[in-house]
């Protein structure tokens, strides 16, 4: 074979950097971005449409091993991000996830003040319509604090998902944890293993364990998603690549394979410089 078809597993490692597979994560959807939580309406949808090339799925169905899985995931249900985004959403087919803060649905973001501009949380009338677009539901504990500071008697309330909204939002909502701030530790990561199917965090995830899912954290100016073009020139640049040092070798290959070469001593030199060029190759 050649070395283009040879090399085809470092085209498709290459091709893999920018299709990895992965949980992102999404706060705020609105028009206006004014801090690093929200992303706009049209980098939004843009983001959306770079994802047609992937396989979008509900945690649940997530598999970390799968490089066309995706999964997304929105915390804290800002009330912009179901009147912006679910319709978008909506419209491209997506599952997604919603983690709601239980003491904060139909409030302020009054949790992230100093942070965050004050903000309104979704109310229950949106977050059935949520669900109805094809989202999911689930926990962010009941007050957004850091876990792994609480005491236990708190750990225990923080998870505990209130009788009325299980019965509102039965599974599969509810099934799933976000720690808040991605903050976790044994004890926290044991108590999310006794109640949810999964958890998920921001930056100190492991993909090994499922109560321990990382995830990526886009914003506005998330360079992550490459444009169609962007992509395309640089498949372009390294299959072009590929092909001429493909050439270079067949050349080779006939020069050594000609009579005169046994009686050329500098075309034995270049044996073993061809030698060295498939070894670098993987020929």
């Amino acid at each position: 074979g050649s070395i283009y078809h040879i090399n085809k597993s470092f085209l498709n490692a290459f091709w893999a950097l920018g299709h990895s597979p992965m949980i992102l994560v999404y706060h705020n959807i609105s028009e206006q971005v004014l801090t690093d939580y929200t992303v706009s309406v049209r980098t939004f949808i843009r983001h959306m449409e770079y994802l047609k090339a992937y396989e979008v799925v509900y945690l649940d169905q997530y598999d970390p091993g799968n490089l066309r899985h995706v999964t997304l995931t929105f915390d804290d249900a800002y009330s912009d991000f179901v009147e912006r985004g679910v319709p978008a959403l909506k419209d491209f087919g997506y599952p997604f996830e919603i983690f709601v803060i239980g003491n904060h649905i139909g409030k302020s973001n009054t949790y992230d003040l100093g942070v965050e501009p004050e903000l309104k949380c979704s109310d229950l009338e949106q977050l059935k319509t949520a669900v109805r677009m094809g989202g999911r539901l689930q926990w962010h504990s009941f007050s957004h604090p850091r876990l792994s500071s609480v005491s236990d008697d708190q750990l225990n309330h923080e998870l505990e998902v209130p009788g009325y909204l299980s019965e509102l939002f039965p599974p599969p909502n509810f099934r799933w944890l976000a720690y808040p701030y991605g903050d976790h530790n044994t004890n926290v990561v044991n108590a999310a293993r006794f109640r949810f199917d999964g958890a998920v965090s921001v930056f100190d995830g492991d993909d090994a364990d499922k109560h321990q899912i990382g995830r990526i954290e886009i914003t506005e100016d998330t360079k992550f998603f490459l444009t169609s073009y962007e992509k395309d020139t640089e498949m372009a640049k390294m299959e072009n690549l590929l092909k001429v040092r493909d050439n270079e070798l067949a050349n080779l290959e006939t020069i050594l394979n000609s009579k005169s070469w046994r009686m050329t001593a500098p075309l034995r030199r270049l044996s073993t410089h061809v030698s060295r060029l498939k070894k670098i190759f993987g020929r």
